[in-house]
This record gives C-alpha cells, structure tokens and sequence, in this order.
C-alpha cells in the first residue's frame, strides 16, 4: 500500500461497508415506521374511547336542560338557540314524508314486477331489443371493419352520382375495396345493395340503442330510489341516536380544539367532565406530538441517508469504477464509521417518542392555569418548537414558563398523596436533568440523547 493513498481494492471495500451500513438504517427506518403506524392506531382507538366517554357526559340526552347545561359548560353559548330537538323532529318529519312519497312511486311500487332481473318486464324489453339490434349491428359491424369503407360511403361509391372519374388510381381502388365488402355478404350482388343496407341498419342500431338506453336509465332510476329508501329508513329508525351522537361530536370537536386551559378552568367545578376532558384532550395531543416527532426525525433521516448515499455513489463512478484510488486523507474522512454518529441519533430520537408515548398521567393537567401538554409529558425538558401546536400555544401565552410544581396544586381539593408524588417526581428528573446538562458535553434536544434515567432504541417502542 502506498503510504499516500489507498487502493482501488482498499476503496471498494470501503463503499461496500458504507453501504451496508446505510441499507442497515433505511432497514431500521421502515421498522420504525410500522410501529409508529401500531403505535397511532392504538392511540386513536384510545382517543375514540375517551372523546365517547366525554361526550356522554357531556350531553346525556337532546332535550333543552341537557343542551343548555352543555353549552355553559364547553362555552358553545349559541346552541341552545339553534333548537336542535326541534330540528330533529324537523327532519323526523320530513323523512315520513319523503317515504311515503317513494313507496307510492310506481318505479318503486312495482318493483318487483318491473325491474326483477329475470321476470321484470324492462329487463325482457331490454332483452328484446338487443336481440333485434344483433343481427343489423352485425351488417354494421361487416362494413365498417373494412378500412376502405367509410370512404367509399364518403365518395357515394355505388351511386350514379359518384364524385371519383373513372380513369383515377383511386376509383379502381375503390372498386376493388368494394367488391371484397360484397362478398362478405352472399345474397347481395352489388356495392349499392350493401350500401342500401348499411344505411338502414345504422339507422336503425340507433334507434335500438337509443331505447335500451332509456330503459337501463328507467332501471338505474329505480334502484336509485331503492338506496334512498332504504338510508331514509334506517335514518328513521336511528334518528334520535343520530342526533344526539351528531350533537355530542360537534361539542367535543369544539372543546378538543379550544385551549386546554381554559376549558379546563370553565369545567373547574364539575370533577368528573374535567377528568374526562383531560384524558381526550391529552390522548388527542399524544398523537399530535408522536407523528410530529416521528417527521421530524424521520425527514432529518431520510435526508442525511440520501446525502450520504450520493457521497458513496460519487466515491464508486469517480474511483473505483475508473480503477483509481484514492489520497490518505480523503479516504481516512469517508471510511469512517458512521455507526455511532446513526446509535446517538436513534437513542435521542427514542428518548423523545418513548417520553411522550408512555405519559398517561392525564388528571395532573387539572393543576395548570396554563395546560401545555408537551410540557407536562417530556416535564419541560425537550424542545417543541418544531410543533405547530406548541409553536401556537406560546405565541398565545407569551410569558408561559413551565413549573413542574404548580401551586393550584398544592391548593387544588382534589390534590392526594398520589399526585404529591408525582409531581415531586417529575420535579426531581428535571433537576437530575440540569445537573446532567451543566455537567458538559452535547446540548443537543437539552442532553436528551445523553440522560442517564431515560433512553431508547425506537425499534423496541411498545407498540402492540
């Protein structure tokens, strides 16, 4: 080996393990994805529970007391006014109206007798038109399949009055074109013959397809009234579920998508709404910060991997695929090791996923004036800037600092023993966490990556 380059052997060896390597990260990179693909399933079906749960609270029944109580509650002070029991019986109403409307109507009446696929009287229509339509589409059929005949049709060959001289090329062609369409009809002796017959079998294919279109439309007519009849029967049968459920949906949108804090303080006084509230709410958040970590770090991955694949391809096509090698220097920078530099990401980027992904501690929420939920599960030390929601909540509440130990808490009268605990807890990491970070070394997501409590390989994540 020469002490001033490597070889093209000494290079390729190089590229293959740099390639190894990045088929290894692309490889742990899928399996990633289809364990945040479990993980968020099963949080939305956690979701869906716990929105379910808080709207049953919430509104109980469609009646006005169950509607106004709600409203004062969740701060959707215009729906009472909107009547929504009376726009039930509105649309109870007309959905009696309308079924009586079709089953009178005779395409639905007589349904049976007209349109039963094998006994129906449009469908024997339909039937016998199309058998009286073959044989003259099979004429049609013959003559335009001939490559000469739309322009024999178009010269008037046959006709006394044809437009072609007899002395042209072209005539003779066309006569010749003709004779071979004569004789794909043995009872006909001449051009003029077939053409005679084309003419009334093309207008009469028209005239047969024209009422098999208008008895196929009839048919779809009817079965459109069938599929109506039958959704405006089963909304009927499910109206009043229906109404409440639509209720229900429409006031835990609006206080999943209104401030936590706020709604929080309105449902101050009613314990178990709160509860309830808290538990969709941060569920609801959950998945908002796990696919939003999981971009994030998975874009930033894909991006390098991309980068340094293109490094190694420049490397081969310039190199080696030239049988050249390559200087100490530059070797020694693109043979190194990446391995580590790939663990240290995947570890921080776990560290944060598996922070939020195990929170469940929902109810701690009731202590905040101030509800940030990506404060309260990763308990302030990692940065959400890259969050919309996050991004949001602080330009909104510009002097919001984050206190493990709020002091509605040590006031709150549902405070216990447990949540003492907690608290402290989450009060102790972050000190364990500020001595980690003064102590040196990367500042990377606040040490995430380095803390000694937490860490994680995200191909382990608990996702089932």
């Amino acid at each position: 080996m020469n002490s001033q380059s490597y070889s093209p052997q000494q290079v390729l060896r190089a590229v293959q393990a740099q390639r190894e390597l990045l088929n290894e990260q692309w490889k742990r990179l899928a399996e990633v994805e289809r364990l945040h693909n479990i993980e968020r399933e099963k949080i939305i079906a956690e979701r869906d529970e716990a929105a379910l749960d808080l709207s049953k609270a919430m509104l109980p029944a469609l009646d006005a007391s169950s509607i106004a109580r709600a409203a004062q509650l969740c701060g959707l002070v215009g729906l009472p006014a909107e009547d929504l029991p009376g726009r039930r019986e509105a649309r109870r109403a007309f959905l009696v109206s309308r079924l009586r409307t079709i089953s009178v109507e005779p395409l639905y009446r007589d349904r049976e007798l007209l349109r039963h696929p094998r006994t129906g009287s449009i469908p024997q229509a339909i039937a016998e038109n199309s058998e009286h339509r073959r044989p003259l589409a099979e004429v049609v059929g013959k003559c335009e399949s001939h490559a000469r005949f739309a322009r024999l049709m178009e010269v008037g060959f046959g006709i006394d009055d044809q437009s072609v001289p007899w002395w042209r090329f072209s005539y003779w062609s066309d006569r010749s074109a003709a004779s071979e369409i004569v004789a794909t009809f043995p009872a006909k002796e001449n051009f003029s013959e077939v053409r005679e017959d084309y003419v009334r079998a093309k207008e009469a294919v028209a005239i047969f397809d024209a009422e098999i279109h208008k008895l196929r439309a009839t048919i779809a007519a009817g079965e459109a009234l069938d599929r109506e009849y039958v959704a405006l029967y089963n909304e009927h049968q499910h109206i009043d579920e229906w109404a409440l459920q639509q209720a229900r949906v429409r006031i835990v949108r609006h206080m999943l998508e209104a401030d936590a804090s706020l709604m929080t303080q309105r449902l101050s006084r009613h314990k178990d709404e709160t509860l309830l509230f808290l538990r969709a709410s941060g569920l609801s958040a959950k998945l908002t910060y796990l696919d939003a970590i999981h971009k994030k770090n998975a874009d930033e991955l894909r991006t390098e991997l991309n980068a340094q694949k293109a490094k190694i391809d420049g490397v081969y096509q310039r190199g080696v695929a030239k049988g050249r090698g390559m200087p100490a220097d530059k070797f020694q920078i693109f043979a190194v090791n990446r391995g580590p530099k790939y663990e240290k990401r995947w570890q921080r980027w776990g560290k944060t996923y598996q922070t939020v992904q195990s929170y469940d501690h929902w109810d701690r929420g009731r202590f905040y004036e101030d509800l940030l939920w990506w404060d309260l599960m990763t308990r302030g030390r990692h940065d959400g800037s890259y969050i919309r929601e996050v991004t949001v909540f602080h330009q909104s509440h510009p002097h919001y600092e984050y206190d493990p130990t709020p002091p509605r808490h040590h006031h709150h009268p549902a405070a216990t023993q447990d949540d003492e605990r907690d608290v402290q807890s989450d009060r102790d990491a972050a000190a364990r966490s500020a001595e980690v970070d003064g102590a040196g070394g990367d500042n990377d997501d606040h040490n995430a990556g380095d803390s000694p409590d937490t860490g994680g390989d995200l191909t382990a994540t608990d996702a089932s």
